[in-house]
């Protein structure tokens, strides 16, 4: 679980942080977001391969991250982007805002050691709900993100 402040648990957003030493096992090498009115999907591919985070359907469902056929189909109905991180690039805090209308967030932006990656629905304005923000203490970095109903009631 996150050190520090985590201002995002009441936007239903959690984020897993780990020592930096255990970069090379856990550590995230690339980063995919996908959108349309808001995000709904955020996963990060792992250095051995395994994939954590949430994609969801049209109609909210989750998909497993794993089945990748499933997952493509999924962000090509909209916008995606994917971000390979870069030699000693990690992620150190995930900020951004709730949803009004379900799926995972309004928008998401990754920070990492040396930029920002930014996902945001096209309606992120008229949808934004709570702000969250999740910064992993000093010495560790963020490996896994969660979310629970982006709607905050």
């Amino acid at each position: 679980s996150m050190g520090g402040e985590a201002d995002g648990a009441s936007a239903g957003c959690t984020a897993e942080a780990v020592p930096m030493e255990t970069a090379a096992a856990a550590g995230v090498r690339k980063v995919v977001g996908g959108w349309g009115w808001v995000v709904h999907a955020l996963y990060f591919e792992r250095e051995n391969g395994s994939k954590v985070g949430v994609v969801l359907s049209d109609n909210q469902v989750p998909i497993d991250v794993q089945d990748q056929a499933k997952v493509r189909a999924r962000l090509e109905e909209a916008y995606e982007r994917e971000e390979a991180l870069w030699p000693g690039e990690t992620i150190v805090e995930i900020t951004g805002h709730a949803s009004t209308m379900g799926f995972l967030a309004a928008d998401v932006s990754v920070v990492t050691n040396q930029r920002r990656l930014e996902f945001k629905g096209k309606k992120a304005v008229a949808r934004r709900g709570d702000a969250f923000n999740l910064a992993a203490a000093g010495g560790r970095h963020i490996v896994d993100v969660h979310f629970e109903d982006g709607s905050v009631r």
